[in-house]
């Protein structure tokens, strides 16, 4: 097995080193008369490797390196890279980079905002507020008109989230004013 990035935990793999649980379990899908030799890539969920064939293909390597470089990047960028891939074999690194960023995602410790309470988030009717920098909640009836203002730092700032109804307004308030206390 020959190291392509021991710190991403990228590899490439001749047959002749695969067990037969391997080929079992990631070959699976292919047809019965397709060489084994001939496999381009695929990903090892429980060991966490990405294993490339024996063919070196320098750009796909690459590809693998930055992506996996910053994941969090990664998990924004590949489904794009995924519609314009004009060929299977892109397709298939991008199919198993994807199934790797969301593995090692997965795994990744969630930070603790207790940490740094100026990094917590609250959202108000599907936008997204730093909680640190709301200065003032408040209800608003004007009209017949049902909403939240949320008053933020930025030069007295203020943003109007309208609700359809009062009950669904006083709900989504007492909710912010829960968050808010609890900083």
């Amino acid at each position: 097995m020959e190291t392509i990035s021991g710190t991403l935990r990228i590899y490439r793999i001749c047959p002749e080193e695969m067990t037969i649980g391997q080929i079992r379990k990631y070959f699976s899908s292919f047809s019965d008369d397709c060489p084994v030799g001939r496999f381009s890539i695929f990903y090892d969920s429980d060991s966490d490797i990405i294993y490339f064939g024996s063919e070196p293909d320098p750009k796909a390597e690459d590809f693998c390196i930055r992506m996996l470089s910053d994941i969090i990047h990664a998990e924004r960028v590949l489904p794009q890279y995924l519609q314009n891939a004009k060929t299977i074999f892109m397709k298939q690194v991008i199919t198993v980079l994807t199934n790797c960023v969301n593995k090692r995602l997965s795994q990744m410790p969630v930070s603790s905002s207790e940490n740094n309470p100026d990094s917590r988030f609250v959202t108000v009717a599907d936008d997204i507020f730093q909680i640190s920098k709301i200065v003032s909640v408040r209800r608003r009836d004007e009209g017949g008109r049902n909403y939240i203002e949320v008053f933020i730092t930025n030069k007295r700032a203020s943003i109007k989230k309208e609700f359809p109804s009062k009950e669904f307004r006083d709900s989504e308030y007492d909710r912010i004013a829960a968050v808010l206390q609890g900083v």
